[in-house]
């Protein structure tokens, strides 16, 4: 969450706390209205819940980006296999430890969407730094493997 949108809000929530606290009756030019305790609460409810809605809608967007990149790799990681069966036995055994360790870092991206999925409000971010991390440790690993399938 952008800690600008998280400044605002509790600047918003000091701001109407402090007015419920007081209790007084203010008076507008327009009008006299005033606003109750109720009223504040109100408002405060409502810019907490937007500002854990629109956390989870990034982070759901944040999921949905990951787990469309690791269907695309796991499209990638077949064709390695393909291409694994037309290999020379000699070549063939280093393709195939390359596709082990690749399987394994797929495996490790996987893991780590499913705890960003699993993630609270407050700890989503950290998990994403941890699944960036993966991911571009996958990238890698699956460009040092295509080089064992250019034989």
């Amino acid at each position: 969450m952008k800690p600008k949108l998280i400044l605002n809000a509790l600047s918003l929530m000091a701001a109407l706390a402090v007015t419920a606290g007081c209790q007084q009756k203010q008076q507008s030019a327009q009008n006299d209205q005033s606003v109750s305790g109720e009223q504040v609460k109100g408002k405060v409810n409502e810019a907490v819940n937007a500002t854990k809605q629109y956390a989870a809608q990034t982070k759901d967007q944040v999921a949905a980006a990951v787990q469309k990149q690791l269907n695309a790799m796991d499209t990638d990681i077949a064709g390695l296999e393909s291409k694994a069966s037309k290999l020379t036995a000699q070549a063939r055994t280093k393709a195939d430890q390359a596709l082990v360790e690749l399987r394994a870092q797929r495996d490790v991206v996987a893991k780590k969407l499913d705890e960003l999925k699993a993630a609270g409000q407050e700890d989503w971010k950290k998990a994403q730094s941890g699944l960036d991390e993966a991911w571009q440790k996958l990238q890698k690993t699956y460009e040092q493997a295509k080089q064992n399938f250019s034989n």
